[in-house]
């Protein structure tokens, strides 16, 4: 050993021989444990055979023809089968929203009825234009059971309540 340092005398002039020897070894156990392996590794993987051309027309006669499958056969059954996944899929994944409780509907649209109520201001009136009285039966006021006379003081209530910026957006 070297006094300055802890590395051996000669150390990197014998690591190479080192080196080749554990190669060697490692060589030596293939030879010994997989010996196809090893003559596989000796040889060239892309030389072609002797001959090879000379007899491929007649090696390719003695194959014969395989099969050969028509896609116009097979495409429907392709179809059928993508449109079957495609319809368990989304049964699958979608949501179930049906309730038991028959007053579940009715707490959802009070639901809907109080936002739209206390975010008047924020929604854009001519996107309700578009809306039939249908599509607000649920959270209508029943009009067979009011007076016209009380209709009308309800209509003005709502009318003083707005503002003048609300009044000209519904117009």
């Amino acid at each position: 050993m070297s006094k300055d340092s802890n590395i051996p005398n000669n150390y990197f002039n014998n690591l190479p021989d080192k080196i080749w020897a554990k190669i060697d070894q490692m060589d030596d156990r293939v030879k010994e444990h997989a010996p196809h392996f090893h003559a596989l590794s000796q040889s060239n993987p892309y030389k072609v055979p002797d001959a090879y051309f000379e007899t491929f027309e007649s090696r390719l006669q003695l194959l014969g023809w395989g099969r050969i499958l028509s896609l116009k056969v097979i495409r429907p059954y392709f179809v059928a089968a993508s449109i079957l996944l495609v319809a368990v899929l989304s049964w699958i994944m979608m949501p179930e929203n049906s309730t038991d409780d028959p007053g579940a509907d009715d707490l959802l649209y009070a639901d809907v009825y109080d936002y739209y109520s206390d975010e008047i201001e924020y929604i854009d009136q001519n996107l309700l234009v578009g809306f039939e009285a249908d599509d607000f039966e649920e959270a209508s006021l029943v009009t067979e059971e009011l007076t016209e006379e009380e209709i009308y003081l309800y209509e003005e209530a709502i009318l003083q309540e707005m503002t003048d910026q609300e009044l000209l957006g519904i117009l």
